[in-house]
Formats: structure tokens, sequence, C-alpha cells
């Protein structure tokens, strides 16, 4: 049985920019689109998948096929603050309305990810 909720999450669109100062470059939040999506566990086929090939997915989100728009990271409230997700895999949903993103807990910083929610 997974555990399923609908959570507001947050599509992230992220670009390398540079501080014309420093020279130095990080990753920073250039658009940001917000929507209501089922947030569940991952099933254990996928999920065994995943570690075949060395990753480990943190959870799955099911969204309309219409709102993805190849965006890379997710970001939604997860133990009382923002977490960003990294999007890993696509596959189809439930229906052809739908898609689901497997999605990794990043290691990347990213700049502005508190100033979203």
């Amino acid at each position: 049985m997974s555990v399923c909720t609908t959570k507001t999450i947050f599509l992230l669109q992220v670009n390398d920019v540079q501080n014309p100062d420093t020279g130095i470059r990080t990753k920073a939040i250039t658009g940001v689109r917000k929507m209501f999506a089922e947030v569940t566990n991952v099933g254990t086929m996928t999920q065994m998948q995943a570690v075949a090939v060395g990753t480990l997915y943190s959870n799955q989100i099911e969204l309309r096929e219409k709102a993805y728009k190849g965006e890379t990271y997710v970001a939604f409230k997860s133990d009382g603050s923002i977490q960003v997700y990294d999007i890993k895999t696509t596959v189809k949903g439930r229906t052809s309305e739908y898609r689901k993103l497997n999605v990794q807990k990043t290691k990347d910083i990213i700049e502005g990810v508190d100033s979203i929610a």
C-alpha cells in the first residue's frame, strides 16, 4: 500500500548564473510554476530498477501531462521545510493524461529556494 498525498509542488527552471564580481558560477532559479500534484512512495519494482543502475528514488510525483515542460528540479514541503529534488526519470501515469516523475533529493545548492514558498 502506497502513501499518497496531494501537495503543492514547484517545478523549477534552473540555470547556471555567473556572478559578475567574483566570476563564481552558481545555480539559480529562473522560473517557477506552482501546482497541485500527488506525491507517493516509489513502487518496489521501480525502486529495484533504480538501484540496479545506481540510484535511489525518494518519491514519485504524478501530475497532468500538459503541466510538465521538461524541468529538471521540483520542490515541495517535506519535514517542515522546502526540499529540492532532481527529476531523474519520467514515465506514463495512470492514463495518458498523466505523467509520473521519479525524484531523488538533490545535493545541488540552488539559490532562491527559500523565496519560492
